[in-house]
């Protein structure tokens, strides 16, 4: 549930799993997402498109820690070591497209809070799938990859899956590790 799990906390998981050193093609981050609701799709949506500078930006820099809120938040000097003006610069930029992406996510955040009559309705007007959190097929985005998601240096991100798995009336899905075995 996006409204107890808030999507800026998953969304800072997600950042720091893809932003760990380590080769890209080692690495992929499955968010499964077993309400299917379309808040944490979007905010993945979003995440993806923001991690395509935050990666970059930490290996460059061998940031510590990965996750920006966390990073941002510091009460330290962290000019300590890298006293480069292209980083302060680098940093104060970085700081403000993070801020700029919390925007977005809080604004999903409070959208979701009132869920419309006729259900939720994907960007192309398609209903979203996940409408009827108890019948709805089973749902798999790709968002970043081997088959693209380039950062803006160019470089491969990791993998980004999300996965809601199929539910329908008659079955029962509350057993043990459920959503871990459909993925």
């Amino acid at each position: 549930d996006p409204l107890k799990e808030p999507p800026l906390v998953t969304a800072n998981t997600v950042l720091s799993i893809l932003a760990v050193d380590y080769p890209v093609d080692k690495v992929s981050c499955y968010v499964s997402d077993d309400g299917s609701a379309m808040l944490t799709f979007e905010a993945l949506s979003e995440t993806a498109e923001f991690a395509k500078l935050w990666v970059p930006f930490c290996k460059k820099h061998n940031i510590e820690p990965r996750a920006p809120e966390f990073y941002f938040a510091q009460k330290i000097d962290y000019l300590k070591d890298k006293i480069q003006p292209s980083f302060v610069k680098e940093r104060r930029a970085m700081k403000r497209e993070y801020e700029e992406f919390k925007v977005r996510i809080n604004s999903y955040v409070a959208k979701a809070q009132k869920t419309p009559e006729e259900g939720w309705t994907m960007q192309d007007g398609t209903p979203w799938p996940g409408n009827n959190s108890r019948d709805h097929p089973g749902m798999i985005q790709v968002f970043l990859g081997h088959s693209g998601g380039l950062d803006t240096d160019g470089n491969e991100l990791p993998r980004l899956v999300y996965v809601s798995r199929e539910k329908r009336p008659g079955f029962q899905h509350h057993k043990k590790a459920g959503a871990m075995n459909a993925l």
